[in-house]
């Protein structure tokens, strides 16, 4: 039997996808024990609760918020000197991070009682990764209706989603360039006429073309597009389920949001 602490790392869609493989891993290891906590970051400007139902969907977990009193389990950094992996040592047989890969999880942890886990992605290499997301993760009420209130502007009709990455994703970038998105719509519409867009992108500049060159058949609400508030988070979801819920998905190369967004209710996925 393992104790397992679960501190999912990084942006949005990296943690949820770590904490969708933590389901996976009880659901193979019920004889284990594991406590997952959320920590508010730079990287993740927001508390778990703002955005989601804290225990998931199926009842399998309950998602921690990690506070000041939990400092040794807190993601090791030099804004933190590094500290919380000195202060592990302690108390934990053997800490797992995003250094180390999935399918040497359980080779690495065998014959430990006590793991620290913080990782920004599938933490092991899961036989059957979890099917729909959107039955692990609820969005508050509050954010349901926002999802609900955008969507019902394309319900009914053929609306494909495109997912641009830009800023900081210099991969996107090169292996997703803007042409292939703009070409791609073009032949959308060439296809039928009536085609609506529903455009999720981390630039505003790209909303500006888009909305330009292709007019009403873009939907692309006016989000804060940082994520380092916690506005910009409630707008990442309220973006993502938005997007998940379009009939196709073009994304974007090298994106976690893209292919999320694409498992949340197993819509198809087309990296340009």
């Amino acid at each position: 039997m393992i104790d397992i602490t679960l501190v999912p790392n990084a942006g949005l869609c990296n943690r949820l996808n770590c904490i969708a493989s933590a389901v996976t891993y009880q659901r193979s290891h019920p004889e284990d024990t594991l406590t997952v906590y959320w920590h508010y970051s730079r990287d993740c400007h927001c508390r778990f609760s703002d955005l989601f139902s804290p225990t998931l969907g199926d009842g399998s977990l309950h998602i921690e918020e990690l506070t000041p009193s939990h400092f040794r389990d807190f993601p090791a950094s030099t804004f933190n000197l590094f500290l919380p992996s000195l202060l592990r040592k302690g108390r934990y047989d053997i800490q797992f991070t995003d250094t180390d890969f999935a399918d040497s999880f359980e080779n690495k942890t065998m014959g430990s009682k006590k793991v620290y886990v913080c990782h920004c992605n599938r933490f092991w290499k899961d036989p059957e990764p979890y099917p729909l997301m959107s039955d692990l993760f609820i969005p508050t009420n509050s954010i349901n209706k926002e999802i609900d209130s955008i969507c019902h502007s394309f319900m009914g009709r053929r609306c494909i989603g495109l997912h641009i990455r830009r800023t900081d994703n210099a991969e996107s970038i090169i292996h997703s360039p803007l042409e292939r998105f703009t070409q791609q719509v073009r032949q959308e519409l060439g296809k039928d006429s009536e085609t609506l867009f529903y455009l999720a992108t981390d630039d505003v500049s790209v909303k500006k073309q888009f909305k330009l060159e292709f007019g009403n058949a873009i939907i692309s609400p006016g989000f804060t597009l940082k994520r380092n508030s916690d506005e910009g988070m409630r707008d990442a979801v309220i973006d993502l389920f938005c997007l998940g819920k379009t009939q196709l998905i073009y994304g974007s190369f090298a994106s976690t949001y893209s292919t999320f967004a694409s498992r949340l209710y197993g819509i198809p996925l087309v990296i340009l």
